[in-house]
């Protein structure tokens, strides 16, 4: 459960597992969201924020709700920003109907 305010957008809880082999020493995660539209990414400078090394989660909040996204994930080291993971989502409508009731979108999912 990933628990949102009642006056906070939508939100998505990110999770990744830390590289396998770092070229050099892990400094920070970069994480990158972009609004898609047919898959393609819409926005000219998509938000960014950086991670401290020992975290491998975050949760973005501010999301627009029912819209797509490309959420990317890069670690970078002493040697630089590493390649790129990405995965697309959208997050869920304000109010999901479920089994005849309705309820406040409280998690995005990736």
């Amino acid at each position: 459960m990933n628990p949102r305010d009642s006056d906070e957008k939508a939100i998505v809880h990110l999770i990744w597992r830390r590289p396998r082999r770092p070229n050099g020493k892990l400094l920070k995660y970069v994480i990158e969201y972009c609004r898609t539209e047919n898959g393609r990414v819409v926005e000219k400078d998509c938000p960014r924020q950086d991670v401290d090394a020992d975290r491998t989660q975050i949760r973005l909040s501010g999301l627009e709700f029912e819209t797509p996204y490309r959420f990317i994930v890069k670690a970078q080291t002493s040697a630089g920003e590493g390649d790129p993971n990405s995965a697309d989502a959208s997050t869920l409508p304000e109010v999901v109907a479920a089994g005849g009731w309705y309820f406040k979108a409280c998690s995005g999912h990736f």
